[in-house]
Order: C-alpha cells, then structure tokens, then sequence
C-alpha cells in the first residue's frame, strides 16, 4: 500500500478524456476516508432515464477496457494516491451489464495501476435482470451492486426509466444472485410530484429486502442540484418501516455547483 498522509478535505474533480472525437470523463470523488473513481462504460446510453444528462442521447458504442483503464490511470496520475483505498466504481455514462466483458477485464487489471484499489462498484438499470445480472463481475475485489431503482411502484418507474426489466423480474435475480455482492443499495433520485408521493412511499418502505440500503439522492442540475421537498419525509417514513437509509448531499452538491453535470455525457468534440 501508499504510504498513508493527511487525508484532504473532500472534494470533486473531473478527469476529461476523448475518444473517438467524443468528450467524456471520470469522475473523481476524493472522501475523507476513501477515494472514489467513477468511470463510464459506454459513450452515450440506451437506457433512456428521463431525469438524466445521458437520457436524450444515442448509445455511440462501448468503450474498451483499455479506454476505462486509461481515464482510472488519468485519475491518479492527476492526483497519485495517498494511502487511502480506492475504489472503482461503474456509475458514469452507460449501463455496464451492456458491456461486463469490458468492465471484467477492467477489474483483472486494477492492481496493475495501483495497489491501493480494494473495491468496485457497478451500478445497474435492471435491462436484462435475468440473463445480464450474473455477468457482472469484480474480479479479485468485493463488490458492490446499485440498482438505479427510482420508483418501487411499476407504472411510476417506467415513466422515469425507460429501458429497463419490470420490477418483479428485478427482483427474482437480485434474490438469485444476491450472494455475488457484498452489498446491494437501491438508488432513488427523488423528484416532486413524480415519485415522492406517500404511495410511493409505501411500495418503497416493502420492495426487495430490508437488509439492501436505500440511497436518497437528488435531482442533478447544472449550477444547482434539486433536493426532493419531501426528502425529510421520506426518509422519516422508511425508517419507521426498518428501512436504512442514506443520503449523499454533499457530493451532488459538488457536482452540480462545480459544473460537471454537463460533462458527464459523452459530447462529440
């Protein structure tokens, strides 16, 4: 491992890179305690989510493992590392089950840039639950699984994601698969008047299992992030239910303010 020094405030950084005459980049998320690189696996994204910077776009094409691995290695030549562990996390552009070749092959090179990797992260729309969700591997490293859920309620989901599996598949494979990850944590981007309501609520608090975490995230802008107005009750609601729950607010906020919103969608230069 790096010899460990004072950890730096957090903060949020954005790696640029092109390919392709395509602009993208890693996000780079530096916490007090761990270091967060997360990287795209695709320019552009079928999926669809209309909340999202990526959901207008076509799907250009995948990039390759050597494309992911040199935006990690740009990373840390930016900021070489410091002692603390680093994860790998697939929560940029794209859905990584559309491209776990690549991402696997990532994952098996890791150490070969830094000894200081020790986990990795995929996020997942639930495309393709039954047959995709088995091929998402980490290679040597725990990993983590997140499932862009949004809504728990069928109708509302897909109004907001607009590629995905329907719910009651979703949830057969997480249960089948469950043992491939060290954590499974649903993702709900909450939005007012779209899946904030106490219905909402309630099929949130009963789907899928108490023991995966619910993270609480907000709307993304550019110049301003958009917290949910009822963010507090839901959040009071789930718990009452048994339900954890976490809220990443300052890194949203980071990245709405800092301007990189925008970027995190692959533009032709």
């Amino acid at each position: 491992m790096t010899p460990a020094s004072p950890a730096p405030a957090p903060s949020v950084h954005w790696r640029a890179a092109e390919f392709s005459g395509y602009r993208t980049g890693a996000l780079d998320i530096s916490l007090t305690a761990r270091r967060i690189i997360s990287v795209p696996t695709q320019l552009g994204c079928r999926i669809g989510c209309t909340f999202c910077v990526s959901g207008e776009g076509p799907l250009v094409r995948n990039l390759t493992s050597a494309e992911i691995l040199h935006l990690a290695e740009e990373a840390l030549r930016a900021a070489p590392p410091d002692g603390r562990p680093l994860e790998l996390s697939f929560t940029g552009e794209g859905e990584p089950a559309m491209n776990w070749r690549q991402a696997a092959a990532v994952c098996e090179a890791l150490l070969c840039i830094s000894p200081d990797f020790d986990s990795v992260r995929y996020c997942f729309s639930g495309l393709g639950a039954d047959r995709l969700l088995a091929k998402l591997d980490g290679g040597p490293f725990p990993t983590r699984l997140q499932l862009s859920l949004h809504a728990a309620r069928q109708h509302v989901r897909d109004g907001l994601v607009g590629n995905s599996a329907p719910l009651p598949s979703i949830f057969a494979a997480l249960e089948l698969h469950e043992d491939r990850f060290t954590s499974i944590e649903l993702n709900v981007v909450l939005q007012d008047g779209v899946n904030d309501s106490d219905e909402d609520l309630a099929a949130l608090a009963r789907w899928g299992s108490p023991a995966w975490p619910i993270l609480l995230n907000p709307l993304l802008r550019d110049g301003a992030e958009v917290p949910g107005s009822r963010a507090e009750h839901i959040e009071r609601g789930l718990r009452a239910a048994g339900r954890m729950v976490l809220r990443y607010r300052e890194i949203g906020a980071r990245i709405s303010r800092g301007g990189i919103y925008p970027l995190m969608a692959a533009r032709r230069r």
